[in-house]
């Protein structure tokens, strides 16, 4: 059974693998069935069991006169395969021997067809067996507050998919999608505003994917996507223009009609590529997904590009500050502690290099002509892309009145000017290394990290 973004299609046509010892018996069913089910045809157990490795059936119909116990043995494999563990299974059969048929229930038949019987009513046996599955796996494969697909159904089509990788060849991509701090909105809204948003976001992405994709909800606030004859380099290709389109759209909880920003990360990991099992391919999409968070979050990686990524290897700071003998002193020293640098002589010279750039953490001037360093980092924080850099305020103010401005624009830290370099360094390490510890955690501030209007 085949279903779109979590949607039964009642056009769709459904799978019946049927086997019978009379063709033009077949032939009949067949034709009461069209167009609506479409049926496979075999003639021995060994042909079944190759045939229902590459196609996934609703319903089965199997011929119970073979020789010896071929058919109650094939009924019994089954029935311990997690794919047809619930499909219906019928018995055509020319005999109506009572113990013949328990051995066939007792094997995990579901009905047994005595011949001779009509066409139409083998079809309308066929009908009622499929929608009353379809019904019942409709209802099970989903996530109930989302519409999505439930984490179990997931992982079954994640292994057809392998199954199809490794007769076919063909790439596809898993997808870890994670709602950044989305815990401050249970937090500060309450747990029915979070569930508005889950589900809001869930609509969004399945209005958007395409419908080979397969969204699942893989936990709280973590999503997995499937994507089908999909390499990673287009996988991110589209989710960055999802996050685009994300942001662009309005989010209004109903509760308190607040607007709010929530962004999402993702990481991304390709089938085939060093990866050959499904629990390592979740596990590479997953550290992938960390890794766009560490980075900042709001953007999405691919496990291939972690080594390439010196952002994560190198962290990058941005100095902010109108006096160039500053700039190019605290330049010197960063880089030679290994850190990668890049400067700005004032706020808005730093708002436009972060279009460029994704710097883990500023030092950033509070006095400076134009934009001063309390605007800059109130439009850090404002960003969904650059709310997540940590800044230090460098000041010659020691008037408590400003630092208290300073950390309530969304300053992490401060240094008095003239500074101690070893301790510049101190702070910026001890705050480097709360961020790449965070991975998703709740900042001490969160109104800083929740945008709301």
């Amino acid at each position: 059974m085949y279903l779109k973004n979590g949607d039964i299609q009642p056009e769709q046509q459904y799978s019946v693998l049927m086997s019978s010892s009379d063709c033009e018996e077949l032939k009949m069913v067949a034709r009461e069935l069209a167009p609506l089910v479409m049926v496979h045809d075999l003639n021995s157990p060994e042909e079944a069991r190759e045939l229902l490795d590459k196609t996934r059936p609703d319903l089965i119909i199997l011929e119970f006169n073979w020789p010896g116990s071929a058919v109650l043995d094939l009924c019994a494999e089954l029935r311990l395969d997690e794919r047809y563990q619930w499909a219906p299974i019928f018995f055509l059969s020319s005999e109506a021997d009572p113990d013949k048929k328990l051995e066939g229930y007792a094997a995990g038949a579901d009905l047994f067809i005595t011949r001779p019987f009509h066409p139409k009513e083998l079809s309308a046996l066929v009908q009622a067996a499929i929608n009353r599955l379809k019904g019942l796996r409709a209802n099970a494969i989903r996530d109930h507050l989302t519409g999505i697909f439930s984490r179990k159904y997931f992982m079954e089509r994640l292994d057809e998919e392998v199954h199809h990788y490794q007769r076919k060849g063909k790439p596809f991509t898993v997808v870890m999608i994670d709602l950044d701090w989305f815990k401050l909105v249970n937090d500060q809204l309450g747990h029915m505003s979070g569930d508005y948003v889950l589900a809001f976001f869930s609509t969004f992405l399945r209005k958007h994917l395409r419908h080979t994709d397969v969204l699942a909800r893989y936990g709280g606030e973590e999503f997995v996507l499937l994507m089908p004859d999909t390499e990673t380099s287009t996988a991110r290709a589209i989710l960055e223009r999802l996050s685009e389109s994300w942001l662009s759209t309005p989010l209004v909880e109903p509760y308190y009609q607040k607007k709010l920003t929530v962004t999402f990360s993702a990481g991304a990991a390709e089938f085939g590529s060093n990866i050959f099992n499904a629990h390592d391919l979740i596990l590479a999409a997953d550290k992938a997904l960390y890794a766009a968070k560490d980075a900042g979050r709001n953007r999405t990686f691919s496990i291939d590009q972690l080594n390439e990524l010196p952002e994560i290897q190198t962290p990058m700071i941005l100095v902010v500050d109108d006096s160039s003998l500053i700039r190019h002193l605290l330049e010197k020293q960063l880089s030679e502690k290994g850190y990668r640098v890049a400067t700005a002589g004032d706020g808005h010279e730093a708002l436009e290099l972060t279009k460029e750039i994704q710097p883990c953490l500023a030092l950033v001037d509070l006095v400076m002509p134009g934009m001063d360093g309390l605007e800059l980092t109130r439009k850090l924080r404002e960003n969904p892309k650059t709310m997540s850099i940590k800044v230090i305020a460098l000041t010659a103010d020691h008037l408590e009145e400003t630092l208290l401005e300073a950390f309530h624009a969304g300053v992490d830290d401060y240094m008095n000017k003239p500074f101690s370099f070893p301790e510049l360094e101190a702070r910026i390490q001890r705050l480097l290394k709360k961020k790449f510890l965070e991975k998703g955690l709740i900042s001490p501030r969160p109104d800083d990290r929740l945008s709301q209007e």
